[in-house]
């Protein structure tokens, strides 16, 4: 099962993706397409910004976290190749809630509720977390700040419900390949507490792929729990890598 995609009505200024690119190669560059053009861009204005990167990127290090924004004029695209080091880079997380309500008004679209996500993750920080759950009225979650949170429980890999939240291009990833090895996947409510109750949680990003969640709300979760009878976050995240594509045979063909 996949996030479904919300399409949006015209052009929106400010929207974005970004994707970490080892080498030249990043995972579902089917999925970032789908989300710039949900944001109103076209795909020969996508072709063009990712042949620009192309070039960009060739001399711009090993390790980057590119970005492709649309600009205030539609169909204006702009990259930013964004290099980084490797110790940007980590395997584990720890989670707190956001105690107030999510204040975003285009969940769908990532780049315009930056301002609110980035103040929600920086208070997350200072409280001891790396990022803050954010929670629907029903206090189900939603997502966090800047990623996607999944569980595993009974064997089967657990979605939030795709509800106010960004469709996740690593968590589509995912999915397609724990259902080709003939795991079961689903979307459930999730809580808080549950995540206390799960087999494993799971934070996806485009930036770190996949974090080991240690804790939520202080409590251990997870393989930090005495857990860990399910599928290893490692070789799930070296399948992803394997699956990544290469920028330059995607312009190529485009």
């Amino acid at each position: 099962m996949t996030t479904p995609w919300t399409a949006a009505p015209a052009w929106v200024p400010g929207a974005r993706t970004s994707f970490l690119l080892r080498g030249s190669a990043f995972i579902n560059p089917d999925g970032h397409r789908r989300r710039l053009a949900a944001a109103g861009a076209d795909q020969a204005a996508i072709t063009t910004a990712l042949t620009e990167l192309r070039t960009a990127a060739a001399d711009a290090g090993p390790l980057l976290f590119p970005q492709i924004l649309l600009g205030d004029a539609p169909g204006m695209l702009s990259i930013d190749p964004r290099p980084i080091t490797p110790d940007r880079l980590s395997a584990t997380a720890r989670l707190i809630t956001h105690p107030g309500p999510d204040q975003r008004t285009r969940p769908h679209i990532k780049g315009p509720d930056f301002p609110f996500q980035t103040a929600v993750r920086k208070a997350a920080v200072r409280a001891g977390a790396d990022d803050a759950l954010l929670l629907g009225p029903d206090g189900t979650i939603r997502e966090t700040a800047f990623g996607t949170v999944v569980a595993w429980r009974d064997g089967a890999l657990v979605s939030a419900a795709p509800v106010g939240r960004l469709p996740s291009t690593t968590e589509e990833a995912l999915i397609a390949a724990a259902e080709a090895d003939g795991l079961r996947t689903t979307t459930a409510p999730l809580t808080p507490v549950e995540l206390r109750d799960a087999d494993a949680v799971w934070l996806l990003s485009a930036l770190h792929t996949i974090r080991e969640v240690t804790h939520v709300d202080g409590a251990p979760v997870g393989l930090a729990a005495g857990r860990g009878a399910t599928p290893s976050r490692g070789s799930f995240q070296q399948r992803l890598w394997a699956g990544a594509q290469d920028l330059r045979a995607l312009t190529d063909r485009d």
